[in-house]
């Protein structure tokens, strides 16, 4: 697709055109995934029937006692599924810091459900999103190394709707930068919210190959709320993963499970460059 096609004036039309050929497609798999951050777990219901074994779906959290599981483990609490931008997440605040699961008992038409353990890795291992993304947490991009999109102009942030000129992009996970050509919209949420585009391109056609999409609740938030990003894996553009921010509660932006942390340094005079920054983990949808 042509990213130069997209009407700049309203950023949904945008984001409709590029989400036309990369929708989720529907879970194939009967499946339950959980898996840590600082202050509890959060996980994932799949189900072939989503309306009646996904969605308001219970989950037990254990937390294991020994080497193996056993009836002596220890419930921590329960959760329930609920449908986030097209997934069905549950999460739970928990001070329990030993090797959490979760299980989904039978229920009418549905089959009992386990996840594997959801211990919690440390911040050095944890992998850098990208095209072979499959489950689980990723960073996007680091505090210490942010992600910058670097355009000669862009329009002040109050104007709704508004742009940047196309710029280039360091600092982040591949492909929304590094090496590459990206643009950034927005436009007019709901009240006082922006709803926000960035994508990155390549070729002489400026071929979309990654997007971040979401809502920014006001106009100085950091707390850039990703509904759909997605990486292109390979040359068809819609294959390859998608993913979200879960918003967990107490999380702070930039923070495993919180929104992406968001910084809009623009409106600069004349010889200087504008710079949108990012930074934080995404969630594998």
């Amino acid at each position: 697709m042509n990213a130069r096609k997209l009407l700049p004036a309203l950023v949904t039309v945008a984001l409709a055109g590029i989400l036309a050929s990369s929708a989720l497609a529907a879970p194939a798999r009967n499946s339950l995934r959980a898996y840590e951050y600082d202050g509890g777990v959060v996980g994932m219901v799949e189900a072939a029937t989503p309306g009646r074994c996904a969605d308001g779906r219970e989950v037990e959290v254990f937390e294991q006692t020994g080497a193996h599981r056993s009836d002596a483990d220890t419930l921590v609490g329960h959760a329930v599924a609920a449908k986030e931008d097209g997934v069905y997440l549950w999460s739970l605040a928990t001070r329990h810091d030993g090797d959490l699961y979760g299980v989904a008992p039978a229920e009418p038409g549905c089959a009992a459900l386990s996840s594997a353990s959801a211990e919690a890795a440390p911040r050095g291992d944890a992998p850098s999103c990208g095209p072979s993304s499959t489950d689980g947490f990723c960073v996007l991009a680091t505090k210490e190394q942010r992600m910058n999109f670097d355009s000669s102009s862009c329009h002040p942030l109050r104007r709704r709707p508004g742009s940047c000129v196309t710029g280039s992009s360091s600092g982040g996970a591949w492909p929304w930068s590094g090496n590459i050509d990206g643009e950034f919209r927005w436009g007019p949420g709901f009240g006082a919210s922006y709803e926000l585009l960035y994508f990155s391109h390549r070729g002489s056609d400026n071929t979309g190959i990654a997007h971040l999409s979401g809502t920014l609740p006001y106009e100085t938030s950091d707390a850039f709320t990703v509904t759909d990003g997605y990486a292109q894996n390979g040359e068809k553009y819609g294959v390859g993963p998608h993913f979200l921010t879960p918003n967990l509660p107490g999380v702070k932006p930039g923070e495993k499970g919180g929104p992406i942390n968001f910084d809009f340094d623009a409106g600069c005079s004349l010889f200087c460059r504008d710079h949108v920054y990012f930074y934080g983990w995404l969630f594998v949808k």
